[in-house]
């Protein structure tokens, strides 16, 4: 709370700073980054779980409309990433190995900003989802393995600072927060039913077109 506190302390200093720069309209965009996710497995019934990740880069393409009312600005965004996104460590019993695959993290946010000539600053939150594969397999090169795939749904907000050109190309920087709650998968190898945690912290940049 602290933290967004902060954040729209600076969007209400930085309202009355420059004449706005007009964004009103549609843009579509690449960005590109870093994610720090937790993929966390609990197994039901013997108390234990872990922590399988997975960090690594992420890319994806976004849309977006934004209204404008002097230099406030209201928008919709979608946008959708995929990455090398994946890691394992030991399950339990040492037997398998437990890995995690994020295939896909995909969300749907609204947005509320600032705007001047330097720069727009904005706040933004939604929904967001996301295919998650666990898979586990032996440690003695048996073949041995097992795997399911599930799309969580759950919630994802963050902030960022982006170019105030009115049209043409512009650039970003984001933080976004992604958690996807938790799901219940079964894997037959490991005779037990876990119950699986995925979320992530997304720091991005990126362009966009503006028409």
């Amino acid at each position: 709370m602290k933290r967004l506190a902060l954040v729209f302390t600076a969007l209400l200093s930085f309202g009355g700073i420059a004449h706005a720069q007009n964004v009103a309209g549609a843009y579509v965009g690449a960005t590109i980054g870093q994610s720090w996710g937790t993929g966390q497995w609990q197994f039901q019934g013997a108390g234990t779980s872990i922590d399988t990740g997975p960090d690594g880069w992420i890319g994806g393409v976004l849309a977006g409309l934004n209204w404008q009312s002097g230099s406030t600005v209201f928008g919709v965004e979608a946008d959708v990433g995929s990455g090398p996104l994946s890691s394992e460590t030991s399950c339990p019993n040492s037997i398998f190995n437990c890995k995690t695959e994020v295939k896909w993290l995909s969300t749907l946010r609204g947005r509320l900003g600032l705007v001047n000539q330097t720069a727009m600053i904005y706040v933004t939150g939604g929904a967001a989802a996301g295919d998650v594969k666990v898979s586990a397999h032996d440690n003695f090169a048996l073949g041995v393995s097992d795997n399911a795939s599930k799309t969580m749904v759950g919630w994802s907000a963050g902030a960022g600072i982006a170019s105030p050109a009115s049209q043409g190309l512009g650039w970003r920087v984001e933080w976004l927060h992604t958690d996807l709650g938790k799901v219940d998968v079964t894997l037959n190898q490991l005779a037990s039913t876990q119950t699986v945690k995925y979320k992530t912290d997304m720091l991005r940049v990126g362009l966009e077109y503006r028409f």
